[in-house]
């Protein structure tokens, strides 16, 4: 870097220049907002100025509408209104609150006026407190005097009404006429001009005080205007200025820097043209530098790292021997003993020669390397890496590079030879050999090597027209063990279990672990019945409880087979269908093994088929939401609404809930697909509240996942806010299996949902095995009877006490209850008998779409 280059160009004033810019706007910003506020204060004065005479013209009209009331029925109560306005006006009585809307010739039975607290203040008061001017304020007083003079007249009209008893005829047209002739008309005008010239003073004085604050706003809007643009301006000139001292943008100085840094200076400093002089040109400067003491520096280096290595170093030893049996050592560097643990004087006093030390199942090999390089015509050799056997005993590999040096008639008469110690290098090689075919936590053989194993057993099947099994093995609920015990103690488990399937097995068998809980186990010439014999020996073998660190562990496990050749000819085809049977194993009750089918494949490309359309039904709006009605059985009103799911695929046509359902429960999808039949289910709702059906509760079914997730609430409460439905309208079904997985959890979700006033109900009861000291901390309203009990109930005398069992329970615990899947009128009579509170089913109706739902509850409400 020269020392005379000027300074980069620098950015201050640009900046300074900005600020003030800023500061400017700021302060016309301000001003602009005060003159738009002393607009809002000219029109609220203009406002305030014309409530208050037309609280005066309202009092008026008031006034006359009483005393003609009570002129026409006689009744006190106006008479009483009368003076209530009256003395309001006066300032005898406070002002009640929302004045200007009371309708005081309305007497509503049942509902008193509000009446007003504070202190009463006049109307004439009021409006010297407004700011009129002298001459508005005189026209609202003349008004007043006006409307004072009037009462002299209402007055005398309810005297008269008063003076007969009873009223009659005659009298009432008296006073009724006092309130209607031409000169109490000509009274009321002498009100309403004053009140008229008032409006049009005022609207002439506040127009002109807005228009005039107007004009002050619009100058300081452009003001304001102009200054942004000024400011902008010099942020633009700023910014220039700032590229050009830096050399290019601020992140790519930075990344340059962070590059130097951390010792990066192989790739060279790109500089813009006629940037040179600036942050990153300098910078450049700097790398060039840099760079080139880094290599002068890395060649010293070199050239002193190999004399090290040559010379010095314990890994690397230079030796010289005859060409006579045993390889008598003439010269060995110094450093030997690093390497073989011998003295150089072991050497050169020929108590050792350098072919003793070769190990035994190298030395013939080694021999006849050299040998062969002492035939031919070579100048310099290099083994195949050999071991040699060090003093202490253990082993070393070497890495032998010679040079075969011979005499004058061409005889060879020594090697020199130079030694390199790559022990480390070949254990490292054994190391990774190790790890890619076989399992670093078992040492069982790896899927690598089982593919190898599989393949052989393969060819010799194949040749003897025989046959093999390839087992799958997975353990049952592995993962709680890992959740609750830890990883340690799920490994050391692991590590048992594969002794014992190794155990367990013929030699020719291999097992192998596939990785986590899961394991493979070949057996070459096995058929189906002894495969199921193996099986159910590796089930018994894997019961047998644990002992690790202290905790006896009980694990069971699920088993899938598949069979060469019949279920496919290599890994890929065997161990997919052996997947596919140990999961059947396991829908089926696990700790069972099963020998897969083609059944289990259709099934399967089935449930693939499903997964993959599922993540594009939502996108495609091939899902609809079809309502049951529920009734209350008291008197048939229809009370609710289950929504429930349908699919109408473009190719696989109407697919069930109960096949889809799981495939999305499995795939995750479920949560996506829930929200969206919530949020339908409740805007339906919503859609039916608003058209005027009477409230009826949403029933939505929860699946597993969904309850499970803890975002479930929020997401519940979200979708109520977005659709303005009250709480109380929505009921979440939960199956009784779901809710008894977890009952803790499943208390402490409900509690939740309920803090929220979401009803919450008992899906299929009848066919989990609740608790019923759960049951009593469960946050529900509801009991839902499966349809299973409800089909054979007049029937079957178990389903029948079971029912009422429900039901009787259900009473006792303060809960209603729902029947599902009542199709006949005698299902019906028995749950009238046993008090049920509501059904559902085809009796009354099939599941129906949101127009069809509509026309069914008013027709029921219409017969109710």
């Amino acid at each position: 870097m020269t020392p005379d280059r000027p300074p980069p160009p620098r950015f201050t004033r640009a900046l300074w220049l900005s600020l003030a810019a800023l500061v400017a706007v700021a302060l016309a910003f301000a001003v602009y907002v005060r003159a738009e506020k002393q607009i809002d204060r000219a029109h609220e004065s203009r406002l305030q100025s014309f409530l208050l005479a037309d609280e005066l013209r309202q009092s008026s009209d008031d006034l006359t509408r009483m005393v003609r009331t009570y002129a026409a029925t006689s009744d006190p109560i106006y008479k009483q209104q009368y003076e209530e306005v009256l003395a309001i006006r006066d300032g005898k009585l406070p002002r009640p609150p929302n004045y200007q809307n009371i309708y005081w010739d309305l007497i509503l039975p049942g509902q008193p006026r509000e009446r007003a607290t504070g202190p009463a203040v006049s109307l004439l008061q009021r409006m010297r407190q407004a700011g009129f001017t002298a001459e508005e304020f005189a026209l609202l007083e003349k008004a007043k005097a006006h409307s004072d003079a009037l009462t002299r007249t209402e007055y005398a009209a309810m005297a008269l009404i008063e003076s007969a008893a009873p009223v009659t005829g005659a009298v009432r047209n008296r006073a009724t006429l006092m309130l209607h002739d031409s000169s109490y008309h000509q009274a009321k005008r002498a009100i309403m001009q004053p009140i008229d010239a008032f409006y049009i003073q005022v609207e002439t004085r506040t127009r002109a005080a807005v228009q005039k604050r107007a004009t002050v706003a619009t100058l300081f809007r452009v003001l304001f205007v102009g200054l942004v643009m000024v400011l902008l301006l010099t942020l633009w000139r700023a910014y220039r200025t700032l590229k050009t001292t830096l050399g290019d943008s601020a992140g790519a100085l930075y990344e340059r820097i962070v590059r130097l840094g951390s010792g990066d200076i192989s790739s060279a400093i790109p500089v813009a043209p006629g940037m040179a002089n600036s942050v990153m040109g300098w910078l450049s400067e700097t790398q060039i530098k840099l760079s080139r003491i880094e290599a002068e520096r890395e060649m010293m280096a070199n050239e002193i790292r190999q004399q090290r290595d040559l010379f010095i170093s314990g890994a690397v030893v230079l030796f010289k021997w005859r060409n006579a049996p045993g390889w008598p050592v003439e010269f060995v560097s110094p450093n030997v003993e690093l390497l073989l643990g011998y003295l150089d004087d072991d050497f050169l006093s020929g108590r050792i020669n350098y072919g003793a030390l070769v190990h035994p199942n190298d030395i013939e090999r080694v021999t006849q390397e050299v040998d062969a390089a002492s035939e031919g015509h070579a100048v310099n050799f290099e083994h195949e890496p050999y071991r040699v056997v060090r003093r202490d005993g253990s082993v070393v590999w070497l890495l032998d590079h010679s040079l075969v040096i011979r005499d004058s008639e061409g005889r060879v008469t020594h090697y020199l030879g130079h030694l390199l110690d790559i022990t480390a290098s070949r254990q490292a090689e054994e190391h990774i050999q190790y790890l890619a075919n076989f399992d670093v936590l078992t040492g069982l053989p790896n899927r690598t090597q089982l593919d190898d194993h599989l393949k052989y057993a393969i060819s010799v099947a194949r040749r003897r027209n025989g046959r093999l099994a390839l087992m799958f093995i997975d353990l049952d609920h592995f993962k709680d063990i890992n959740d609750t015990l830890g990883h340690s103690i799920g490994d050391a488990l692991l590590i048992e279990l594969a002794k014992r399937l190794f155990t367990a097995l013929r030699e020719e068998d291999v097992v192998s672990r596939s990785g986590g809980d899961e394991f493979f186990v070949m057996l070459p010439d096995q058929d189906e019945r002894s495969a199921a014999h193996v099986a159910q020996k590796l089930l018994d073998a894997i019961s047998v409880p644990y002992v690790v660190d202290h905790h006896d562990l009980c694990v069971t496990a699920s088993i899938g087979i598949a069979l060469y050749p019949g279920d496919g000819e290599d890994l890929a085809s065997l161990s997919q269908r052996a997947d596919t049977a140990m999961y059947r194993a396991k829908q089926e009750g696990r700790n069972s093994y099963r020998f897969f089918t083609t059944e289990m494949q259709a099934r399967s490309a089935r449930h693939l088929q499903l997964g993959n359309a599922l993540r594009q039904a939502l996108e495609r709006q091939e899902f609809s939401v079809q309502y049951q009605p529920q009734l209350a059985l008291e008197d048939g009103r229809v009370v609710g609404a289950e929504a429930l799911l349908r699919w109408q695929h473009p190719e696989l046509g109407q697919v069930s809930p109960a096949e889809f359902i799981p495939v999305a429960e499995d795939n995750g999808f479920i949560l996506h697909i829930g929200e969206w039949v919530l949020r339908h289910a409740v805007q339906q709702a919503k859609t039916w509240l608003e058209s005027g059906l009477p409230p009826l509760v949403m029933a939505v079914n929860l699946s597993a996942v969904q309850f499970r997730h803890p975002t479930l609430p929020d997401v519940v409460a979200r979708i109520l806010d977005e659709a303005g439905l009250p709480p109380e309208y929505l009921e979440l079904e939960l199956t009784e299996s779901v809710a008894m997985h977890d009952p803790q959890g499943a208390i402490a979700v409900m509690n939740k949902l309920h803090e929220r006033g979401v009803r919450m109900s008992i899906d299929d009861f009848g066919t989990g095995y609740s608790s019923l000291g759960y049951l009593k901390k469960f946050n529900v309203y509801k009991l839902k009877i499966d349809q299973s009990f409800v089909r054979d109930i007049r029937t079957d005398p178990e389903d029948k006490a079971i029912v009422s069992a429900i039901i009787q329970m259900a009473k006792s615990l303060g809960l209603a209850t729902i029947a599902e899947g009542v199709e006949t009128e005698g299902q019906l009579d028995f749950l009238r008998e046993q008090g049920c509170d509501e059904v559902q089913g085809y009796y009354y109706s099939k599941p129906l779409s949101p127009d069809a739902f509509a026309v069914f509850a008013q027709a029921t409400r219409q017969r109710s």
